[in-house]
């Protein structure tokens, strides 16, 4: 009977022990996944850090480029006022000439004689000075418009 008690202690500590084998496999087994968890978790760390930099350099570039689209519109904003106020002082340019016109006209058909021709000179040379005062501030103005809408092409805000 003692026999019978060490054969069956003995079958308990070979399950015990063939049990303690099994566990101890899937131990292992658990520790390699951790190992493969381990270096997608470095690969995937990498990676966020690459891809952190990337946002961060697109960042920068879209906070330049509303800089520029800003500065752009405020630009074109003055050139719009500018061509506004050139527009009503062409119109009174206008105006004006149209009045001396008549006016010249009128003085015209009442001297008939050679007076006449100096009178007409000196309108015209009154006329030229006046359309030359307007005309420059007219003609930088235009130039500076060019320039400024050259320019913007050069940064392809107009399709080409």
């Amino acid at each position: 009977m003692a026999e019978n008690n060490i054969c069956e202690f003995q079958k308990e500590h070979i399950e015990a022990i063939a049990g303690l084998q099994t566990d101890m496999e899937n131990v292992k087994e658990k520790v390699s996944s951790l190992s493969n968890i381990e270096k997608s978790i470095e690969r995937m760390t990498t990676l966020m850090e690459y891809q952190t930099k990337e946002n961060e350099k697109r960042d920068k570039l879209m906070e330049q480029q509303s800089k520029t689209l800003t500065q752009q519109s405020l630009t074109l904003s003055k050139v719009n006022d500018n061509l506004d106020s050139l527009n009503v002082e062409v119109k009174t340019t206008n105006a004006r000439i149209d009045r001396l016109e008549t006016k010249f006209q009128s003085e015209n058909a009442k001297n008939l004689i050679d007076i006449r021709e100096i009178n007409k000179d000196k309108v015209k040379l009154s006329l030229k000075d006046k359309v030359k005062k307007n005309a420059i501030p007219l003609a930088a103005i235009t130039a500076l418009v060019v320039a400024i809408v050259d320019a913007l092409k050069g940064l392809k805000i107009f399709g080409e």
